[in-house]
Parts: C-alpha cells; structure tokens; sequence
C-alpha cells in the first residue's frame, strides 16, 4: 500500500504545531485571557469561565496533536462530555449567542497571532512562508468553524429540550428517584446528564430576597469551584435542590473555597453524602428534614449551614416540651426567659464550642479574655454547678437555644426572675 509523503509546506505545517505544543500551557494561558477580555460575560460566572477554560484547552490540544501527525487532513472535531456540560450551562445562565460566537472569534485570533509568530522564526524563505500560513489559514479557520458549529448545535439542542419539556422530563425523574420508584440507573443518567450511580451530596439553597438565577449562579458556582458534576431542580418560590457528584472525602476546607462567595441574602446548607439511586433519595430527605428549623431562623441570608450542625436541633425541635424540659434541666437558672441572660448564654456557648479556650472565644466575641472568663464565671453561678462537670449536656443545651430560640425556655414554666448577667 502506498502512502503519500508530506510536501514540504505540510512538514512546516506540523513543526508549527510541534513547536506551539511545546509551549502549549502558555498558549492555553494565552486564549484564556484573550477570550475573557473579549467575553466578560463568560469570564464573569464562575462555572461558565470553568466551562471555557476546559474547552478551551481541549479544543487547542486536539487541534495541536493532529496537525503535527497529519498536517495534510482536516482535523476531526470531538464532541466530549464538557461540551455538552458548557452548552448546558450557557443555556441556564441566558447567556446570548453572539457572546459564544465573539469568544471563539477572540480565542482564534489569539491561535493564529502565535502561529503566525512560530511559522516566521521555522520558514526563511518568503515564498514558502505564504504557502505555509495559507495552508495553515485553511487548517485553523476550518476547525474553529466547525467547533463553533457544533458547540451553536448543542446550544439550540438544549434550549430546543428546555421549551420542549426537557426540564419536565428531568423533574420527573427526579422525582420518581425521591420516590423510590425503580428507575434504571442509566435512563436517569441520560435523562439528568448526572451520573446516578455514583457518589451524592446534596445542598439546599433558598432565599426571601434573591431569584431563581441567583440560585442557579450560587449552584453552578459551588460545583465550578469543587470541579464536580451537578443536577439541581427548582423546589418552588425561592429554592433550588442541587445534587453533586460529590462524597464525604472533599474536605471542609475545598468546601469552605467553593462557597466562600455566596451571595448577600442567599443559605446554603450542605446536606450528607451517600451513593447509589437510593442515596440520591436519602441525602434529599435527611436535609430538607433540618432545613425548616434553619428557615425558621429570622435572619438576612448569607449563611452556609451543614447537615451535622443543625441536625440535633432539628431532633429535639420534633417535641418541643421535652427540649425545653432538658434545656431548663441543663442550664438552670441560666434558662431564665431574659434577654439580659443572651450574652453570658451566647458566651459560654462558643466558650464551649472552642474546647473551653477563653481566647479563641474572645476572638470570635470581639472581647477581652477577661470578659469571657467572668461571664463564664457568672453563668456557672446561675447554673448552680460548673461546667466542667455537665459540658456535654450544657452545649447542647445553649445549642437548642441558639437553634430553636426562645420556644426552648418559654415551653416549660415561666421566668424565674431575678437572674441578670449584670
């Protein structure tokens, strides 16, 4: 079998992109920033800028490697899984297709002016030169035109399954999974474009001020940021459920990165990890059960929240008498219904929550060490015993308060009177 020899143009051709490969972070780095300058709109939400950049560096790669093995074909293009993630998140966020189309402009620009740079240090002769940045021009063009062509395909493929009941089928799916209806693993993996399978962790996100696209930002930000796949599902007024590909082995220190920009009037709240369809279900409900006491708390947003933290709270807010019955067991006289009482209550329960070191507590309390020390000293003599002796009980005590509020000392009895924290 014959095989045809590379002319001279194309051996220039494939040492161009030998030569840009070897540098091909900084080229990636390159498009990166000159698809930002020209887009902002995609550099400005964190999972799209995430999506681009992936993009980015697959489409440049791809392209790289097969013109230097065959400098004489048209590169195929490739249609992977982070595609249609980019396609799908473009259409959530609105964001416009010539947004899309001026961005593969930009990044292409900033391919040619590098290949323009390597071709004139590789090829002396002039004459040669042309032929080799018009082979060149045919190569590049054609390809970004064709990925741009793809990626506009599966953009109108998904904003075609969202006004054609997409969303509907996703809800359902979602919902028989809630249900624990037997669903095949794989159908609903195609139907969410989320692996079922695999590992969960569920968050729930809600607000009283913030819209639906303010959620979804906060969703597709928090799973940008941990670099995982995610589903959510809007859970009427002001909330969004979110599942991510996520299990109990990220760390709280990627979680505290990933949602260290929530949005001023937008909870959070990290629910457990569990896998398999039947964990799907589980992480849901185990944390929606807890997220009612965390919406009962009257506050302005802002918060992120975990499962663990609110969890024994929401236990003891199922039969209130009793909480109340233990917290006034608890703490004494310092249960007294007086809101004189609320900074020694507050005091001992971070006091408690660092281990009992009055100058972690002062930090956090913004007073002296001193003040903590007194104030502890203060609570001890309303709760007729030292801490040291009930810590368990007493955290969990001025926890519930912390928690549940008020209800956990006016249920049982009234005020006792008389105490104040001076």
């Amino acid at each position: 079998m014959s095989t045809s020899v590379p002319s001279t143009t194309e051996h220039y051709v494939a040492a161009i992109a030998d030569r840009i490969l070897a540098t091909a972070d900084a080229a990636i780095e390159e498009m990166n920033t000159a698809v930002a300058e020209g887009a902002p709109a995609l550099a400005d939400d964190a999972a799209i800028a995430r999506d681009t950049v992936a993009s980015n560096r697959l489409t440049l790669l791809h392209f790289l490697h097969s013109v230097a093995v065959r400098p004489d074909r048209p590169v195929p293009v490739q249609v992977p899984p982070e595609a249609v993630d980019k396609a799908r998140n473009l259409v959530r966020r609105g964001v416009d297709l010539d947004v899309v189309i001026q961005a593969y402009r930009f990044g292409q620009e900033s391919l040619w002016r590098r290949w323009m740079s390597v071709a004139a240090d590789i090829v002396e002769d002039r004459v040669e030169l042309i032929d080799v940045l018009q082979r060149s021009a045919d190569l590049v063009f054609s390809y970004i035109n064709d990925v741009l062509a793809l990626e506009v395909s599966e953009i109108q493929h998904q904003r075609d399954e969202l006004n054609q009941g997409g969303m509907t089928r996703r809800a359902e799916t979602i919902r028989l999974l809630l249900d624990g209806a037997p669903v095949d693993p794989a159908i609903a993996t195609a139907r969410l474009g989320y692996p079922v399978s695999g590992p969960h962790t569920f968050v729930a996100i809600w607000s009283s001020e913030a819209g639906s696209e303010a959620l979804e930002r906060t969703a597709g930000d928090i799973a940008g940021r941990l670099g995982v796949r995610w589903v959510s599902h809007p859970a009427g007024t002001g909330q969004l459920w979110m599942w991510l590909a996520a299990d109990s082995q990220v760390d709280d220190a990627r979680w505290r990165s990933a949602t260290s920009d929530v949005a001023s009037g937008v909870d959070v709240l990290i629910g457990p990890s569990a896998a398999g369809p039947d964990g799907f279900r589980r992480v849901h409900h185990r944390t929606v059960d807890v997220q009612s006491l965390a919406i009962q708390e009257s506050t302005s947003g802002g918060r992120v929240l975990t499962y663990d933290e609110l969890m024994p709270a929401a236990l003891a807010a199922q039969d209130m008498p009793r909480a109340a019955e233990f917290v006034r067991d608890a703490l004494g006289g310092l249960a007294d219904i007086d809101p004189a009482l609320d900074p020694l209550r507050e005091t001992v329960r971070v006091y408690l929550e660092h281990g009992e070191s009055a100058p972690r507590a002062a930090e956090q309390l913004f007073a002296h060490r001193n003040t903590i020390l007194q104030r502890v000293a203060r609570a001890e003599a309303l709760m007729g015993r030292p801490i040291e002796t009930r810590r368990l009980q007493v955290f969990l005590a001025l926890e519930l308060h912390h928690r549940l509020g008020r209800a956990v000392l006016s249920s049982v009895g009234g005020p006792k009177g008389g105490a104040r924290s001076g």
